[in-house]
């Protein structure tokens, strides 16, 4: 994880114009092809005004960096800028290291993704065992906020389904059972994701579906998509095996 907000008060504190930041960021994402001396002879080559060598280097070096938000906006340029955004950044990490664990989440301040639409926060999905990436993404409410005049909350993900059809064992069962879980908005994101997490490692398929006051429509529509059963989620509820199921059958 990491956050583009970042990585443009890092250039910034290198010494970087702001219209130099794009051709910085490219040369960056190459740094797992052409290693951190090949980055920084390419940025010298790219950037005629010069920069400082020491701040980039710091990042470059490959160190992991605490999930601690002083920490992070110090290394990457010590800007209030930068402080805000790892702050942000923090909170988002922790949140998902609680729903799939601590070790799974990593900030790397050297995560760039290559899509320039990206204004905050990015992601990037690496298979444990194999060493690729299986997907990423990241957050462009900025450039919404463009168009707009406001910013709106919106974030895009690709996946490489190749590579997830060879790292996917294959279902030899047949289909998986189809179930939806009712919620209301009390429910924290963490809660409903750890409850669809358990689902789906016992082989459901899961939907989440926003309570609301006629359900028969939600119903019918859930039959029609194939759905056989429906459980309500409350706040108290932690584990699926909890879980109250009632089946479905002609939309009731």
């Amino acid at each position: 994880m990491n956050d583009r907000r970042l990585l443009t008060a890092l250039l910034s504190a290198a010494g970087i114009a702001p219209e130099f930041h794009g051709d910085a960021l490219i040369t960056l994402d190459k740094l797992d092809k052409i290693g951190s001396e090949g980055v920084l002879t390419e940025l010298v080559e790219r950037l005629p005004a010069g920069f400082d060598r020491g701040v980039l280097a710091a990042v470059l070096s490959g160190e992991s960096i605490a999930l601690d938000p002083a920490a992070i906006g110090q290394v990457m340029g010590g800007s209030p800028e930068a402080l805000a955004a790892a702050q942000e950044l923090c909170d988002w990490a922790m949140v998902v290291a609680e729903v799939l664990g601590p070790e799974i989440v990593v900030v790397d301040p050297t995560l760039v993704r290559g899509m320039g639409y990206y204004t905050s926060s990015i992601v990037e999905i690496a298979h444990p065992n194999m060493g690729i990436s299986l997907g990423g993404g990241g957050r462009y409410d900025g450039m919404i906020g463009r168009f707009l005049g406001t910013d709106v909350p919106a974030f895009g993900l690709s996946l490489g389904f190749e590579r997830l059809i060879d790292v996917v064992p294959m279902d030899s069962t047949g289909y998986p059972d189809r179930v939806a879980l009712l919620y209301d908005t009390e429910n924290p994101g963490e809660h409903l994701a750890k409850l669809k997490i358990q689902l789906v490692d016992t082989g459901h398929t899961v939907r989440l579906v926003p309570k609301s006051k006629n359900l028969r429509p939600v119903y019918q529509q859930l039959v029609a998509d194939g759905f056989s059963r429906v459980a309500e989620v409350t706040s108290d509820i932690s584990e699926s095996g909890s879980l109250a199921w009632r089946e479905l059958s002609g939309g009731n």
